[in-house]
C-alpha cells in the first residue's frame, strides 16, 4: 500500500479489509488515475488469446453499463451455461451464482468508484451469514465459502449486490452465450466445459499453475498474461 498504491482511496482506512479484494480494486484505481477510461482485469494467472478481438467488442452490446463482469462461474455446474442472453444483469439469483472475477471491464466513472469502495467496505463483513450465496443455485455453490475457506472479492462483490439488487442496471454480464465468450476458465475436473476455440481470457483455475499458462501460450493467438 505505501510503495505502489499510496492515495489509493482517502478518507478510509483498510484496517479489516479482505486482501485481495483491497489488491484489485487499488489496481484499477491506479489505472483510474493514470487517465484510462476503461480497465480490463485480468488474474495473473490468465492469458488473452483472441488478441485481435478489441476488448470494446465486449462492451458495444450494453453501452449503458459501467462494468461488465464474466459470468461463466463453473462452481454453480452447468447452471451458468444457461445465464440469459439478453443484455444486463437481470437475474440476481444467477449473477450471484455465476460471477467470476478473474476478468471484468470496469468504466473510469463516479458511478464504478462508489460501487468499487462499496464493495471494499463489504470485504470487511464476509463472514456475515447474509452473503451467502448456496441457496441461489442446485449445486449449493457458495461464493463467500469456495475450497474450505472464505473467500474474497466474489463475495464482497456478490454479497453487496445482493443487498442491494438496484445495482445491476448499471451492470452488464458476459457469459457463455457471447462469441467470442470473454472468459473460459481452464481446469482438469471432469465437469468443466469443453475449452472454446473463440475464448478471449483464458483464466487457469487448475493446477500447477505454470503447466496451465504454458498450455496456454501454446495455443493459436496467444498475447501474454
Amino acid at each position: 500500500m505505501t510503495n505502489d498504491f499510496p492515495g489509493c482511496f482517502s478518507g478510509m482506512t483498510n484496517r479489516g479489509m479482505d486482501l485481495q479484494t483491497l489488491l484489485k480494486v487499488c489496481s484499477i484505481f491506479k489505472a483510474f488515475q493514470k487517465g484510462c477510461n476503461k480497465v480490463l482485469w485480468t488474474d495473473a494467472d490468465a492469458g488473452i488469446l483472441a488478441h485481435q478481438v478489441p476488448v470494446m467488442h465486449f462492451t458495444q452490446g450494453n453501452k449503458n453499463a459501467h462494468i461488465y463482469w464474466s459470468v461463466s462461474d463453473i462452481g454453480a455446474q452447468g447452471l451458468c451455461r444457461t445465464f440469459p442472453s439478453s443484455a444486463g444483469c437481470i437475474s440476481m439469483e444467477m449473477f450471484t451464482s455465476c460471477l467470476n472475477s478473474g476478468a471484468f471491464i470496469v468504466k473510469n466513472t463516479f458511478w464504478s468508484e462508489f460501487f468499487l469502495l462499496r464493495v471494499l467496505t463489504r470485504s470487511r463483513f464476509l463472514n456475515n451469514p447474509f452473503c451467502t450465496t448456496a441457496m441461489f443455485n442446485p449445486a449449493r455453490f457458495d461464493q463467500c465459502y469456495i475450497a474450505g475457506r472464505r473467500y474474497g472479492d466474489q463475495c464482497a462483490i456478490s454479497c453487496e449486490t445482493k443487498a442491494d439488487r438496484s445495482l445491476m442496471a448499471k451492470m452488464d454480464c458476459l457469459g457463455d452465450h457471447t462469441s467470442p465468450v470473454f472468459q473460459h476458465l481452464v481446469g482438469t475436473q471432469a465437469w468443466l466445459p469443453p475449452f472454446r476455440g473463440d475464448t478471449f481470457v483464458a483464466n487457469c483455475i487448475t493446477k500447477p499453475k505454470w503447466t496451465c499458462v504454458k498450455y496456454l501460450a501454446s495455443l493459436p493467438g496467444f498475447s501474454g498474461t
